[in-house]
């Protein structure tokens, strides 16, 4: 994953909490699925700025193993990383995506627009959308960019991902940035 080069950056308005869903998979692809965040002592998650301000948020593991990050609405406007740190059998570990997200200051400017809510909404970081043919059946794979609502399909692009359609069929298309 090199995800200081994403040209779709996560991009949030100004004055909202948010959480940001950390998929283990992503941070640790070649970890067995038997390990999960909860398994990190002392885990300890912090957004930073460009210019150094380093700043701690709130964790919490999700059912899946995965982890949640609270970000709060007094995030000022700049381009944050996230740094995630702890110890994994008496080993110290970090992980770090450099440009995880962006504060904009409207609504306009933001790359969740259609997503947004009253909530403190939560946001896939790094996210993909893969697809494979079994038999006649399509699987789709994701974390978050794929739900079906009422036997309605809805499917939204990733960095890696851009989805297109030409008559009734939907044509997926791996992008650029994601090889």
């Amino acid at each position: 994953m090199n995800c200081n080069q994403q040209t779709d950056l996560l991009t949030i308005p100004r004055g909202n909490p948010f959480h940001l869903h950390v998929c283990r998979a992503n941070v640790a692809p070649a970890n067995p699925d038997e390990v999960t965040f909860a398994d990190i002592e002392g885990l300890r998650a912090y957004v930073s700025t460009p210019l150094g301000m380093r700043t701690e948020v709130a964790t919490a593991v999700a059912d899946d193993g995965d982890l949640i990050v609270a970000c709060p609405e007094t995030l000022r406007l700049t381009t944050y990383a996230l740094e995630i740190t702890g110890m994994y059998n008496a080993h110290p570990w970090r992980w770090k995506c450099g440009a995880a997200f962006r504060i904009a200051d409207t609504n306009c400017e933001s790359s969740v627009q259609g997503m947004e809510s009253f909530e403190p909404d939560t946001y896939y970081l790094n996210d993909t959308l893969e697809f494979e043919i079994v038999g006649d059946t399509l699987h789709i794979y994701t974390d978050g960019h794929a739900s079906l609502d009422n036997g309605t399909l809805a499917l939204q692009e990733t960095a890696g991902t851009s989805l297109g359609v030409e008559g009734d069929s939907i044509i997926a298309t791996e992008t650029e940035n994601h090889r």
